[in-house]
């Protein structure tokens, strides 16, 4: 992972998001303090319900976590 400042960031936006876009993980930082990963969207991964039951079945949560989970049970979250 590369890091970036915020004054390079703001420099040079376009040749950063290219070296996102070929693959590379760059961290922005701001006043030498980690702020934000920088990664190519395809890279994210996305989890389905079935696979997160599988994983809280293997390595239960507590009952507050579970309580907040089936509270957004099949629910879509957006960012940005």
């Amino acid at each position: 992972m590369t890091d970036v400042s915020s004054l390079e960031l703001r420099d040079n936006t376009a040749a950063v998001l290219r070296r996102v876009e070929a693959g590379e993980v760059i961290r922005a930082n701001l006043d030498r303090h980690p702020v934000a990963d920088l990664v190519l969207l395809s890279r994210l991964q996305r989890t389905s319900g079935a696979a997160m039951a599988e994983v809280l079945g293997e390595a239960p949560a507590d009952r507050a976590l579970l309580e907040d989970l089936g509270a957004v049970r099949g629910a879509t979250v957006q960012s940005g």
